[in-house]
Order: structure tokens, then sequence, then C-alpha cells
């Protein structure tokens, strides 16, 4: 059964804060994204609320406590016009010029500097301009014949008192700050249904005939940040995101994956992925050893590009910081090698992987991936001209 995906659009009428890791000092600084556990909590605070009491406890387990409903993360989005272009993480395989960081970056001169993905190409040791070192590049992309355009978030620091309990009057020589996200920034996202039977009472409950709702996600609600807007602006049927988000099947992308890297295929991380051995240990490499025990298939990792991250969290209910967890980053990228024998058996495992996820808490947009991502191909050791 095919599965119904909506893309949605948050636009910001206020800062928002989606709180990382916390460091010391007194500046809490925030994701350049949206978290999907933060549109999930907030979806689900809006659900109770607007329903005073009366929703019903059956839909709200299938919306939001099964993977019934997927909640993607929310990234960065370019509006041109009327409309939007949805971005994707750059590949942490993805490096540039260091003294001209960026996607088609030129000098003074008027000289084009190095940009690649080194995946499935030799890495190269320096910029063929100016040879200078090459440095990785992280943040957003999407893609308009014939370039790909990068996509930053606007982040503002904004400085707060600290109020006495007792006086509620500001304490004396005691400040913190906050690293927001600015007002006015638009940010798209993926909400998975697992049949369209939910997605329309999903729909039906959540906006009830509205356009978009209004939500307040993310820190400091109460101290003027957070405000926001929602709606829905595309709806698709389809088996993978990547239909929804690279516009090229399965299978098509195997083929073309198989006929210039032949027995090899890719594994592209979507958003932060949560994975553990048999023993329950994080991991922060997708190996041999999780394949075989996973999937039942025997493969060769050749290659990779990844970054371990923590994962925080805090409990509203309890007050209360969640447990911490051992990730890895979006935009992790891994090459693999398989034998030819198994081709089809290991085609069919990674074709459900790409569906399903990996790893822990997929509803809340943790382990969503693209297999083969024509992305390595078409940008591997080309540097722009």
């Amino acid at each position: 059964m095919s599965n119904t995906f909506l893309m949605a659009l948050v636009e910001l009428e206020e800062p928002a804060i989606f709180s990382c890791r916390h460091e010391a000092g007194n500046l809490s600084r925030t994701h350049n994204y949206i978290p999907g556990s933060i549109i999930l909590g907030a979806l689900a605070n809006y659900f109770i609320y607007e329903k005073n009491g009366s929703a019903d406890e059956d839909d709200f387990k299938g919306f939001f406590l099964s993977e019934d409903v997927k909640f993607g993360n929310l990234y960065p989005a370019f509006k041109e016009e009327k409309a939007f272009y949805h971005t994707i993480p750059i590949p942490l395989s993805t490096f540039t010029c260091k003294h001209y960081p960026g996607i088609n970056k030129k000098n003074f001169r008027g000289e084009q500097h190095s940009f690649a993905d080194f995946l499935i190409s030799e890495m190269a040791n320096e910029c063929q301009t100016c040879h200078a070192p090459l440095k990785n590049r992280e943040g957003y992309y999407f893609y308009k014949k014939p370039f790909l355009y990068y996509v930053e978030t606007r982040k503002i620091i904004k400085m707060h008192n600290v109020i006495d309990d007792k006086t509620q009057k500001p304490e004396e020589n005691a400040v913190f700050s906050f690293e927001a996200i600015a007002e006015e920034e638009y940010f798209t996202g993926i909400i998975i249904f697992s049949n369209e039977d939910i997605k329309s009472n999903f729909v039906n409950k959540i906006f009830g005939g509205e356009k978009e709702i209004e939500l307040s996600i993310g820190k400091g609600k109460s101290r003027g940040y957070g405000k926001c807007k929602l709606k829905i602006i595309a709806e698709r049927q389809g088996e993978y995101i990547s239909s929804f988000l690279i516009k090229r099947d399965f299978d098509t992308r195997w083929e073309d994956w198989q006929k210039k890297g032949q027995n090899t295929f890719s594994l592209t991380l979507y958003s932060d992925a949560i994975i553990t051995d048999k023993y329950l240990r994080h991991l922060t490499v997708i190996s041999e050893e999780w394949f075989k025990e996973e999937l039942g298939i025997d493969v060769n990792l050749i290659k990779y590009f990844s970054k371990p991250i923590f994962i925080d969290g805090f409990s509203g209910v309890y007050g209360l910081p969640l447990e911490q967890e051992i990730g890895i980053s979006k935009g992790s990228t891994f090459l693999y090698r398989f034998n030819s024998n198994k081709s089809e058996e290991i085609k069919d495992k990674l074709e459900n992987l790409e569906k399903e996820g990996i790893g822990f808490r997929k509803n809340e947009g943790f382990g969503w991936l693209i297999v083969c991502d024509d992305y390595h191909v078409n940008w591997g050791d080309k540097w722009e001209k």
C-alpha cells in the first residue's frame, strides 16, 4: 500500500528557538531547522486544547503515538515569488574551497572555486583554482536546473535579564542570551501517513476545513518566541520520501547507479538517525555488522563520511531532561559493495529500508534516508566551471 505524503510549510511570525545541546556559558543556541519532534509535540498540544478536552483518545494515539504518522524535520525553504523550494541537507561528503566556501562561489576576478562530492570519487586535497585547503560544507541545498543553490537560516541573538523570583525585578549583573531563528523565515517538511484514511482523518481533525493553523513552537514561548503559521502546500502518493524529494523512483536510481558503480550502493541520511547493535549500544556508523544483524545481508563498507551527535530532549510533563542518546548526523553518507549474486535480494531489502526508515523514533523524523542518491553521481568529482 502506498504512503501519502503532505508537504507542510511553517512561517515564523516571531523569532524561534529549537534548543540543541547545552554548552557552558550563558548563551543558549538553536538548531537551524525545526525538528520533527517539535512539530509532533506542537500539533499534539494543539489537538488536545483546541478540542477543549473532547479529543478522541484513539485518534490521539493513532496520530502521535504510532508510526502510522511520521513527522519529518522541517528544513529552511527558499521563497521565489509564490513558490517555495524545499531544501535537503548537504551530504557530509561535500567539500568546497576554504577561502571561497559554498556553491557557485567566485572571487573578485570571477574565478570559479572548487565544489564537489567525494563519496564515489577520489578525495582532492586542495582547491583547483587557488590551491587552498578544502573544507566540509554543511547546510541545505535545492536543485534548479542547471545549478545547486545553497540556503542559509537567518539567526539573531537576543539578551535577557534574569528575574528574581521574590522581587520580580531584574537581578543585578545577571543576564543570559538566546540564539534564535529570525522571524519571517520559512521551513518546509514532510508528514508521512501509512494510508489515505489516516491522512484524511488527520487533516479533518487538525485543520477542520481551515487552510492554516497558528502554533507556538520551541523554547521561550512566554518570552515572545515561537509563534508561527502552519499550512499544507502539497500532497502526493508514493512509496518513498525520495520520490517526493528528488522525484526519481527507486528502480530508476538503482539501475542508473549499477551502470556507473556496479555492485555498489549508497545510503545518505536525510535526518539524524539513532541505531544500536544487538546489545543496544549506540552506533555512529551504519556498519557491515549492522546490515548482517538487521537485514541479514553481507556488504562491505568502502567509504563513509559521518558525524556522531548527541541527541537531547526535555519533558515538559516532568520538567526534567530526557535521557541523552548518541546518533548519526543528517547528511552522513556511506558507500557499500555487495556480491552480485545477491543483487535482487539486496535491492528488495534496501527498497524496504528507504520506505520504512532506520533505527528508533522514526515518527519524530529520525532515521529517514535515501538510497543511491543521484547527488553523489551528478556532483562527484565535478568542479563547476
